[in-house]
């Protein structure tokens, strides 16, 4: 059996008594608008541009997890939580045996944080700098070469000869 449902033109209202209809505003209403300079933007904590949530603006928080950056303690956008965290996740992928100015041998160590990002770690394992390379990751060579170059340039004047 076909059923028929009533259709009647487009716009009209329809539904009983609380249907949709044209109607005037009520009396004595006046609806508005508030001027843009009564909006006020509230101030970060931390630097006074204006914030996003938690107090805080975007620059000021950590883009992992939030948290306010204000400790000191972090690097690269992230709280010292998270950035420790991504310390740890950093990845050996070499040593290299280097000459200083004074002919001694001094050793590094190059670990890969991520996509074309390397550390360089001394020999007690503390951080000496960052550094990026846009090369092959499996080229060794070319990623000692790069960090023999930004050592250099931070004045530990080595070579890898």
């Amino acid at each position: 059996m076909t059923t028929t449902s009533n259709r009647q033109p487009e716009g009209t209202p329809a539904g009983g008594q609380f249907a949709p209809s044209v109607h005037a505003e009520a009396a004595g209403i006046v609806l508005s608008t508030p001027e843009p300079e009564a909006i006020q933007a509230e101030e970060c904590d931390e630097c006074g541009d204006e914030k996003e949530t938690s107090g805080t603006c975007l620059s000021c928080q950590c883009s992992e997890c939030g948290e306010s950056l204000s400790d000191g303690e972090g690097w690269d956008g992230l709280c010292g939580n998270c950035a420790d965290a991504k310390e740890g996740e950093s990845q050996q992928i070499f040593d290299m045996s280097l000459t200083d100015a004074d002919g001694e041998t001094v050793e590094f160590s190059v670990n890969r944080i991520d996509d074309g990002h390397y550390e360089v770690e001394d020999d007690e394992g503390d951080g000496v700098l960052e550094f990026y390379h846009n090369g092959d990751e499996e080229d060794h060579l070319s990623i000692q070469e790069a960090a023999v170059e930004e050592l250099n340039k931070a004045g530990h004047q080595v070579s890898d000869e």
